[in-house]
């Protein structure tokens, strides 16, 4: 089943582009205070009177979305007993502009469905406050549509009906947003689409030595050090105005003898300080077969991503260990 989108919020930052949060980006941030996988997750919380959101496009705008992601509600009890209204919500949104929403009942600790603002299924497992439990959703988008949703690999709604409200069946965006005055994290996030992908988790690898260098540091040092930094710092970095330079990295180890490895993608921090029109390819290098995926520079600073490598672009199988330690990060310059 195609991964359309593989996040880890390990960097230290929401790992978003500032078009995908609003309205405040000053809480929605990467936090330590919970992990899942690493030592970061993304916080969402709540101004008073503002719903925050934060949002990840669906490649290809697909007609039936998965999504498998570990999320953490924080709250507290009152003195009565009655749960937090923790007030987040799991939503897609459709291309003809309706919504089709898991939104958290703070009586019942399910995710309850709904299509167009309307309560289609009420959710059968409960979930806990202030613990991390594992959410999958798998949608068709039809007149004769389906929601269904796993929590921790239990079915927890399958609903038949109409999910298609508006006369588009593709769904561009996954959002999580906060309505309530509590806040919750997410980690592990991935995007997919044709059926449930599964509990999987997202783990970094690091520049850790050069290999191919042809972008200048903007300090004296190695150019990979100038982009392994955790968490992100926009002050160092390399940069180049010569269409065609590279910079090639080789990245820190990662064990997977207890893994099966999914699909590996690249991904960089750039921006085009001078001009426009100008690109970048961001991608791997692996023994020598190269695969990147060229993406339009913004004047500011923004995470442009590589293909989703499901297999070894060199031999076409999947991901071992041997592949997975020789592969090279790649960015290339395509200046106008």
């Amino acid at each position: 089943m195609p991964i359309l989108g593989i996040r880890s919020f390990d960097p230290g930052n929401s790992m978003l582009n500032t078009a995908d949060i609003a309205p405040s980006n000053t809480v929605i941030v990467a936090s330590t205070t919970q992990a899942h996988t690493g030592s970061y997750s993304l916080r969402l919380a709540r101004q008073t009177g503002i719903e925050n959101w934060a949002r990840w496009r669906l490649l290809g705008s697909p007609n039936d979305p998965s999504l498998s992601v570990w999320i953490y509600p924080r709250g507290a009890y009152d003195t009565n007993g009655v749960p937090p209204n923790i007030g987040s919500n799991i939503r897609f949104l459709l291309t003809s502009g309706e919504f089709i929403d898991l939104r958290w009942n703070a009586l019942t600790h399910t995710f309850d469905a709904y299509v167009d603002d309307v309560l289609r299924a009420s959710g059968t497992i409960e979930v806990s406050v202030n613990d991390w439990f594992h959410l999958q959703v798998y949608l068709q988008v039809a007149n004769a549509g389906n929601i269904s949703v796993l929590i921790d690999g239990h079915e927890s709604i399958n609903w038949n009906g109409d999910t298609q409200p508006g006369g588009l069946d593709t769904v561009e965006y996954f959002y999580a947003a906060v309505t309530a005055n509590r806040r919750f994290y997410v980690d592990d996030l991935i995007l997919g689409d044709g059926g449930f992908i599964g509990d999987l988790r997202v783990y970094e690898k690091r520049p850790s030595a050069d290999d191919v260098v042809q972008w200048t540091p903007s300090v004296v040092g190695d150019n990979y050090l100038m982009e392994n930094d955790t968490p992100n710092n926009d002050a160092t970095y390399n940069y180049t105005i010569t269409d065609g330079h590279a910079d090639q990295f080789e990245l820190t180890a990662l064990d997977i003898t207890a893994f099966d490895v999914a699909a590996v993608v690249a991904w960089t921090r750039a921006q085009m300080s001078d001009g426009v029109g100008d690109s970048i390819d961001v991608g791997v290098d692996s023994g020598g077969t190269i695969s990147v995926n060229r993406s339009p520079l913004s004047t500011s600073w923004e995470y442009y991503w590589g293909n989703v490598e499901e297999t070894d672009p060199d031999t076409a199988a999947a991901w071992d260990q041997a592949g997975l330690d020789a592969v090279l990060h790649r960015k290339v310059a395509v200046v106008v």
